[in-house]
């Protein structure tokens, strides 16, 4: 990818936005017995609400079942 000479992107963070982007996984298999903590699942929460939506639609909903 080529960055043109007058963009004004952080050269730090784009590198920091490719190093997570390229190291992120999906999880199909989870350990029944190991409960999640409660702020752990805040912070999930909390993130997957600046995860895109189509036409900025926004629709999610969240259900814990503890």
């Amino acid at each position: 990818m080529e960055i043109s000479a007058d963009s004004n992107l952080d050269e730090q963070a784009l590198e920091e936005f490719n190093l997570l982007a390229s190291s992120r996984r999906s999880v199909r298999s989870f350990e029944p017995g190991e409960p999640i903590p409660r702020t752990t699942l805040q912070k999930i929460a909390n993130a997957g609400r600046w995860a895109p939506s189509g036409a900025n639609s926004q629709p999610w909903e969240l259900c814990v079942v503890e």
